[in-house]
């Protein structure tokens, strides 16, 4: 349990640093305590403060659930499917997998956690426990970094993120390395470095990027050496944990280099490079894109933070996020991608603590500590950062959101009708995002060449006619692709059997219209 003396914002910086706080630094605490406390007093109060995050966590949970129900298609994600494919061909001894081009690259601790499940609904309820738990946490985290004001003005605005939701919606990687993440430097902010470094080791089973945050426990004054080594080890053995689950499941350590060069040349774009990795996470993510109005505060959250005391220069709270920012550094010079803002929600939650933690301690110290002029001045700052919220949600909303979930919808019609029409042996052929819960859905998860990918097909430019195509073009890779598939469907003569909207569900005629009557006259006969 908690006690109060532990919420005060020098504390959390010390655990590095030195045990014990000087005077100065501790009538500091004590001082910016009673100012915090002047303006909490009229926010509605819990007489325990260790049922905070009990009732966070309950709150985080129904904001899931209400995610399901605005956008329930959501939960049959591309690489939650993977997960299911992954784990049943490990279980059958099945390798198709193990050459496949164009398909997810398996997360070790999920395809493990979440692929025996089976079903994304039930993946979904792990993953809505998941993300609350990362919402009790947080506040957690930045209780004891800020005080308890600016922990919860964080959850409001952390409710208002659509990653949030969208990423417990669909189980994703980043929600579960989010909450091993935080789990790890919050239990490293308490001196429990032994289950922090279990937890690092967690997170990297997700993906490594995480695993250079590891290395902070070589310089932890408080642990002996021999522990210094054994929780920076026991971090670490995550990456040849990782290597043992690629080459079972995947065939080999060379099937994430293989997808991310795949999928930059399917997006027609260029992998990111290591000198541009922080200027997309802090100018083109962080300050462009979700935090337009009001990043400066965020930035300046950061130098007040650390100008209160230097010795937070080597708290976890700093470290962490600069090792994982590191890790994907180092991932851009290993194996080059095409970054999205999704791989970065990490830096995004973490920037969003300082930034409401900037705004507040930039009014307290406009109006010296005077609570009703704390509140306006507050509020109006607040402004900018509810509008860049919302701005931002709905953004999101209309370009990511929507377009997968009605897309999804049509997809899952169209797998109903082929469950009633289709022969086993015939191919169908749709976007990539769709692939692994088509192959799973027609139970063809042990082969490769029975569901195809139009990205796959149209990079290698390849001529395919499958006996069935799922139509979704808003959910593409690029414009170059549809062209391709516009071509194969006026060349294979196919037929309409579903249609809504711009997507359609088409069907090869057994028999083309050249053997039945021979080739059109206006078609050049050799």
């Amino acid at each position: 349990m908690i006690s109060e003396s532990d919420l005060s914002s020098q504390q959390f910086g010390e655990s590095v640093a030195s045990p014990s706080l000087d005077q100065e630094s501790v009538t500091f605490a004590h001082l910016h305590a009673e100012e915090i406390d002047n303006v909490v007093t009229e926010l509605p109060t819990i007489k325990h403060a260790s049922l905070w995050p009990l009732l966070l966590f309950c709150i985080h949970f129904v904001h899931a659930l209400l995610y399901s129900y605005l956008y329930p298609y959501q939960v049959y994600d591309t690489d939650l499917f993977a997960y299911f494919i992954y784990f049943r061909n490990w279980l059958d001894h099945t390798q198709a997998l193990h050459s496949a081009t164009f398909f997810p690259v398996p997360k070790p601790l999920l395809v493990f956690l979440l692929g025996p499940l089976g079903n994304p609904w039930f993946a979904f309820s792990v993953s809505a426990i998941a993300a609350a738990g990362l919402g009790s946490v947080v506040y957690l985290i930045f209780r004891n970094a800020f005080g308890q004001l600016p922990a919860l003005l964080f959850s409001v605005f952390f409710l208002l993120d659509p990653l949030k939701g969208i990423l417990a919606l669909r189980s994703s990687a980043e929600l579960y390395l989010c909450l091993f993440f935080f789990l790890s430097l919050y239990l490293a902010s308490r001196d429990r470095h032994g289950l922090s470094s279990v937890c690092i080791a967690l997170s990297a089973l997700v993906k490594p990027v995480t695993l250079p945050s590891a290395f902070f426990f070589l310089f932890v004054p408080q642990l002996s050496h021999i522990k210094r080594w054994v929780y920076t080890a026991v971090a670490l053995s995550a990456l040849p944990l990782t290597f043992l689950v690629l080459h079972e499941v995947a065939g080999g350590t060379t099937s994430s280099e293989r997808f991310f060069n795949e999928f930059t040349a399917m997006r027609n774009t260029t992998a990111v490079t290591p000198d541009q990795v922080v200027s997309f996470v802090f100018w083109t993510q962080l300050v462009k894109t979700r935090f337009p109005l009001s990043a400066p505060f965020g930035f300046l959250g950061i130098i007040m933070w650390l100008a209160a005391d230097r010795r937070r220069l080597t708290s976890p709270l700093l470290l962490f996020p600069l090792g994982f920012l590191v890790g994907y550094f180092t991932l851009s010079i290993m194996s080059p991608y095409s970054p999205f803002f999704r791989f970065f929600w990490p830096l995004e939650i973490w920037f969003l603590a300082f930034l409401v933690y900037g705004i507040v301690e930039s009014a307290r110290r406009i109006t010296f500590g005077h609570a009703t002029q704390h509140k306006v001045v507050m509020g109006f700052l607040f402004f900018f950062l509810l509008d860049d919220s919302l701005q931002y949600y709905f953004r999101y909303r209309n370009k990511f959101i929507l377009p997968f979930e009605n897309g999804m919808a049509f997809v899952q019609r169209s797998l109903e009708f082929l469950k009633r029409e289709r022969q086993a042996h015939e191919s169908v052929m749709t976007s990539l995002a769709f692939v692994p819960p088509v192959m799973w859905t027609l139970n063809s998860y042990d082969r490769t060449d029975v569901v195809l990918s139009v990205e796959e097909k149209a990079t290698k430019g390849e001529r395919v006619q499958p006996e069935w195509i799922i139509y979704v073009p808003t959910i593409s890779a690029n414009l170059k692709t549809n062209e391709w598939l516009d071509e194969i469907v006026r060349a294979g003569h196919y037929q309409l059997r579903l249609q809504e909207g711009t997507s359609a569900l088409l069907r090869r005629p057994a028999v083309q219209p050249e053997q039945m009557f021979g080739p059109r006259q206006d078609e050049p006969q050799d």
